[in-house]
């Protein structure tokens, strides 16, 4: 079921507020006032008022190149993107995103690189994952890593591997960082993850 909200951004503006807006709403603290911004932005991709738009839209919102880990957030939401994305969807990625602390992040793209969900990265895995790195890392600063005697990597070496190389840990960020920065800033989301925590203490 689908009810509308008026956010106020400059003028009224009438939001449709489905379970994934509900859901983006209580996992950020948000009103219906705060809604604007990003309906905005949603209302500039849906050129032909269809309530969808597309995922290289979507990537062009944000100014970032599609990749697995942006693909992936839909897909720990159980968003079917195959068709694009509606206003809650779109906005229930982007909340989750920016509200992810760092290690929720490199979480993300280990469930990205851990292809038969087993736990641990290993085989092919491995060869995937170090391949993206290198195409991250300049010659100066070369991926260097030692695979693990059993062969499986686990997340804290993932973890451990992603914080000591800077140009990788940057990309891991870059969609993050993006998304922070267009809707609100990284003051006011910062702000607002202190005040969440303050509230359930």
């Amino acid at each position: 079921m689908i009810r509308e909200l008026y956010a106020f951004l400059f003028e009224p503006l009438l939001v449709p507020v489905d379970h994934r807006v509900e859901k983006a709403m209580a996992l950020a603290g948000l009103e219906g006032r705060d809604l604007g911004i990003f309906y905005r932005e949603f209302q500039k991709m849906d050129k032909y008022h269809s309530e969808r738009v597309t995922l290289p839209q979507f990537y062009r919102c944000i100014e970032e190149k599609r990749s697995r880990l942006g693909d992936a957030i839909f897909e720990i939401l159980q968003i079917d993107y195959s068709e694009g994305i509606t206003f809650g969807e779109f906005l229930h990625a982007i909340i989750l995103m920016c509200m992810f602390e760092s290690k929720e992040v490199i979480q993300l793209l280990f469930f990205v690189f851990d292809n038969d969900k087993n736990g641990f990265i290993d085989g092919e895995e491995i060869e995937s994952m170090i391949g993206v790195f290198s195409k991250i890392s300049d010659e100066k600063n070369a991926i260097k890593f030692n695979i693990p005697p059993d062969g499986k990597l686990e997340f804290d070496e993932m973890e451990r591997l992603i914080k000591s190389h800077k140009q990788v840990k940057y990309a891991t960020f870059s969609m993050q960082n993006k998304m922070m920065s267009k809707f609100n800033g990284h003051s006011w989301w910062r702000k607002n993850k202190l005040r969440l925590q303050r509230l359930a203490e």
